[in-house]
């Protein structure tokens, strides 16, 4: 067997894969055992037949006549590091050096190579331009291959398997005077994830304002997002109105800069988040009161997403002379997937107002009153208009009910911003001095 810091994967010497599961709850990541390799050789597809280790080199058979490869298998943190060393004997077109098939999974993301729910996940990356990664099916298939028109010397994949898993990932690093922090994990397994964090807080003060604490993790080797747009994670509220702000910083030396994103934890019980990283907080920063600040670093500069050095999660408004008690699942970084809504509709007071128009993820539409609706995309250019059915609702004095609703894929969550601007008479004049 071989194991890292997380996992622990187990080979047979005829070249099965049999096992890759948890070390601490034993929980296993495998849809069934399988060859791990194949070659593609001679017009055959030859499968693993025997496996000789000697360190971290091991020597794969695919039987007699048949070729024989060598590679270096590595285990990491939270990673095993396969690396094909040579190729010897009959030429071998097509190499698949890692192949597993995982659990059946929630998610599936052939782009970012990922494969998981809320409780289990792999993800398997190419490390270089000779390796070729497909992730795909129901359950998941994971490949790694190399290809002689490139030469399989040096192809690489890395086989990701993290989370909150080791206490002391995230360290107390501040509070507020009259603040006490702590921050531990839990083996208890529930719905949302089978390790989990228990973020509690007690504020001693007499007021919300300015009763924060911090915990961080701080990356050694900057963490990349790559292709990924979102983090995701489960929050178990106590409804006491503190905020938890998940903040990535990017270091000075590649443009400081802090990536706020609040959860108003007004809510008991378990709530699934999707935080994307075009959407920060910044607006609301001078709202509450935090222990850093910085024009460019806040509301400016956009977090380096290859160059992430730290993430903080924050408390704030505590409520005063009470203590809160939060747990957080593994925090997941996620690839974001456009999608198309249409006919939006917005309903106020019962008068409702048609846009017969398809838009994009990122694009917008602006309407005036006597005029037609002007559609853009994500960069601010005008790609088309639109002519609204039926007329422009009128606020009515005193509260008005507002619905919105549109059209879209299934499967998918339709997230809409819908900003309201007010015209006609002015509510009030000022006056000059004169």
């Amino acid at each position: 067997s071989h194991e890292n810091d997380f996992a622990v994967a187990v080979f047979a010497p005829d070249g099965t894969l049999k096992s890759i599961s948890d070390k601490r709850s034993g929980a296993e990541y495998l849809n069934g055992g399988a060859p791990f390799a194949f070659a593609l050789s001679g017009g055959r597809r030859l499968r693993v037949r025997s496996r000789s280790v000697e360190g971290d080199r091991w020597k794969i058979g695919f039987g007699p006549s048949s070729p024989t490869v060598f590679l270096r298998v590595r285990p990491g943190k939270g990673y095993f590091k396969f690396e094909v060393l040579s190729v010897e004997g009959a030429e071998v077109t097509e190499l698949t050096f890692l192949s597993l098939r995982s659990k059946r999974s929630k998610y599936v993301f052939s782009t970012s190579g990922a494969a998981g729910d809320e409780t289990l996940g792999l993800c398997l990356r190419t490390l270089n331009l000779k390796t070729r990664v497909t992730v795909g099916g129901r359950p998941p298939l994971m490949k790694a291959s190399s290809f002689s028109q490139y030469g399989h010397a040096g192809a690489g994949a890395a086989l990701v398997v993290a989370g909150f898993e080791k206490e002391g990932e995230f360290k107390a690093d501040g509070a507020a005077r009259g603040v006490a922090h702590s921050f531990s994990l839990s083996r208890e397994e529930t719905k949302a994830a089978r390790v989990s964090a228990i973020y509690t807080a007690e504020n001693r003060g007499k007021s919300r304002r300015g009763a924060w604490c911090r915990v961080r993790k701080t990356f050694r080797e900057h963490f990349r997002f790559g292709d990924r747009d979102a983090m995701g994670l489960w929050v178990r509220g106590d409804g006491k109105g503190e905020i938890l702000n998940v903040q990535l910083v990017t270091p000075r030396e590649y443009m400081h800069a802090f990536s706020d994103h609040y959860v108003r934890v007004d809510f008991t019980g378990l709530r699934y988040f999707e935080l994307f990283l075009r959407e920060r907080d910044a607006a609301l920063h001078r709202r509450y009161v935090w222990p850093y600040g910085g024009q460019h670093a806040i509301y400016r500069t956009a977090i380096n997403r290859i160059h992430v050095s730290e993430i903080n999660l924050y408390l704030n408004e505590l409520p005063p002379g009470d203590s809160v008690s939060l747990r957080l699942s593994p925090i997941r970084a996620l690839k974001a997937v456009k999608i198309k809504v249409r006919n939006l509709s917005l309903e106020v007071g019962g008068k409702k107002i048609l846009l017969p128009v398809t838009l994009r993820s990122g694009e917008y539409v602006e309407c005036l009153e006597g005029s037609q609706c002007k559609v853009y995309d994500e960069r601010g250019a005008l790609v088309g208009k639109v002519k609204p059915e039926g007329g422009f609702p009128a606020l009515k004095p005193g509260v008005n009910e507002i619905s919105f609703s549109c059209e879209g894929p299934d499967g998918y969550r339709k997230r809409v911003l819908v900003t309201i601007a007010v015209y006609g008479p002015p509510v009030f004049t000022l006056k000059s001095k004169e």
